[in-house]
């Protein structure tokens, strides 16, 4: 059956074999076609850049700029009034509207992290056909970088077997084969400066990462991402192959469960962190990786250079001792299937050092539906967590694990986080306009964070890709992990490059 599947790929990859016209990109991600997206469903924010716009987005210099919206004003502390620009399609030939951003909301609450991305949002309402509102709970300082995941869609778009997605982005998807290929095509009526020449764009799905990596050297792609660290040597050998670090990192953390017998106390949580050595870790992910203590990235004006790393075992063992925790107590650690061959030596070494402070760590890999419906319903003791640093602040991230019950009165009974300080520090920080103000604020939020123990942070990873030397990406720019694809361009490259 491999050796078959082994076939179909490189079959696939032949097929697409690039040409002038055409950037063919090797992606880890998995290939999911959804009318609307959903910026929690893995894959999902990869074809929302590609076929969508935002309503906000970072541009090249990671400043927020403004997409399909053209204009807004605050009618009060927790409602503001935007306007969408003018003349904008979808692929459909339909006009978008502000009853599609008003429709897209309300079909983005069927999913079962709508509470952890989108509150204190609390309803979005067309006025008329540019104009709509935006109502929050409270004053909320990031309701702009809220709204740069939002990717209205096309309310009045049917799929059909010739046409599956509707967006208003740069490309159209015209070729679909679920969890084997996806082709797009440059949008003609595209409301923006299309400036790349890219005119095909092909994404293959190569989950394996040495799969991945050899499509590229051997001329398959054009392009990959997530390419492992310990490769990143290579591409010092061959010259028309480049690497290319991502801005912004992704932090890697395990997010603890409260509710969990002993894991409740304060004091276990913080023996946890002790046992874990994640300076060792970070420095088994080689040079381009580095030592975690909080949510906020160091580059942050939120991070706090007052925390850090924690790991002593002489320490954890006597807390656990306190706290009464026997030896040889079970716990479970649950990581997504899909990142399995990225975290399996990880899990491996959370086990042994676990093992030295008495605990049995007992590592379970769940599909990804499986993984999301574990950490909603709290059916878990240790879970290992991903985000990327341009996903926000240490205040998105917290509301994204579901921080507090009183935040997200409609999830039911699992809010792994619950602290009366910390709630009021993210309050306050998310109703804080002034900058200076605000990073005060979080700073202190981090601290607490800290001391409760939630997290055992463990690194920051930068993401690399690598393309060939005829993919232009020095002017893309990366935001939200994915370039702005309205400005990928190739060149032609010359003989006499190849031969070097």
């Amino acid at each position: 059956m491999r050796s078959q599947l082994l076939a179909l790929l490189l079959t696939l990859l032949c097929s697409f074999a690039p040409k002038a016209e055409q950037l063919v990109w090797g992606t880890a991600y998995p290939l999911a076609i959804h009318p609307v997206v959903d910026p929690s469903v893995p894959g999902s924010l990869l074809i929302g850049n590609l076929a969508f716009d935002s309503l906000f987005r970072f541009d090249t210099e990671g400043k927020l700029e403004p997409r399909l919206v053209e204009s807004w004003q605050a009618e009060s502390p927790t409602r503001y009034r935007f306007r969408l620009r003018e003349g904008v399609k979808f692929h459909s030939g339909n006009p978008l509207t502000s009853a599609d951003v008003a429709w897209t909301f309300e079909q983005l609450k069927a999913s079962p992290s709508f509470e952890r991305w989108w509150s204190p949002i609390t309803t979005i309402e067309a006025l008329n056909e540019r104009d709509f509102v935006v109502v929050t709970d409270y004053p909320f300082s990031m309701l702009f970088v809220r709204l740069s995941f939002l990717f209205p869609a096309d309310s009045q778009f049917v799929p059909s077997t010739a046409q599956r997605l509707s967006g208003t982005g740069p490309f159209m998807l015209s070729d679909y084969l679920q969890n084997l290929h996806a082709r797009f095509e440059q949008n003609p009526q595209y409301w923006g400066e299309i400036s790349g020449n890219v005119e095909q764009l092909s994404l293959i799905p190569i989950a394996n990462k040495e799969a991945r990596v050899a499509s590229l050297f051997s001329d398959d792609v054009h392009l990959v991402d997530h390419v492992p660290l310990e490769y990143a040597h290579l591409f010092n050998e061959k010259q028309h192959v480049l690497l290319h670090p991502v801005n912004g990192q992704d932090w890697t953390a395990i997010q603890l469960n409260p509710r969990r017998p002993y894991i409740e106390q304060v004091s276990v949580r913080q023996a946890l962190n002790f046992a874990i050595n994640n300076q060792a870790l970070a420095e088994s992910m080689g040079p381009m990786a580095d030592t975690a203590t909080q949510l906020s990235d160091p580059a942050f004006p939120s991070y706090n250079k007052s925390l850090t790393p924690r790991y002593n075992p002489i320490v954890a063992n006597q807390l656990l001792e306190e706290a009464e925790v026997p030896d040889g107590t079970r716990l479970t650690l649950i990581l997504p299937q899909s990142y399995q061959e990225k975290y399996r030596r990880l899990a491996g070494q959370l086990q042994k050092m676990l093992l030295r402070t008495g605990f049995e760590l007992q590592v379970e890999w769940l599909d990804d539906s499986g993984y999301v419906q574990a950490l909603e319903s709290c059916r878990y003791d240790m879970a290992l967590v991903s985000r990327h640093s341009l996903s926000g602040d240490v205040m998105t991230l917290m509301r994204t694990m579901k921080v507090s019950d009183s935040l997200y009165p409609h999830v039911g009974r699992c809010g792994p986080y619950v602290s009366e300080r910390g709630e009021v520090l993210l309050r306050a920080a998310e109703a804080e306009w002034r900058s200076a103000e605000r990073d005060l604020l979080m700073r202190q939020l981090e601290e607490q964070l800290y001391d409760d123990a939630l997290l055992v942070p463990l690194y920051w990873e930068q993401r690399l890709w690598a393309a060939s030397a005829e993919v232009s990406l020095g002017p893309v720019g990366f935001a939200m992990a994915y370039p702005h694809f309205d400005k990928l361009s190739l060149r032609q490259a010359d003989a006499a490059d190849k031969a070097d």
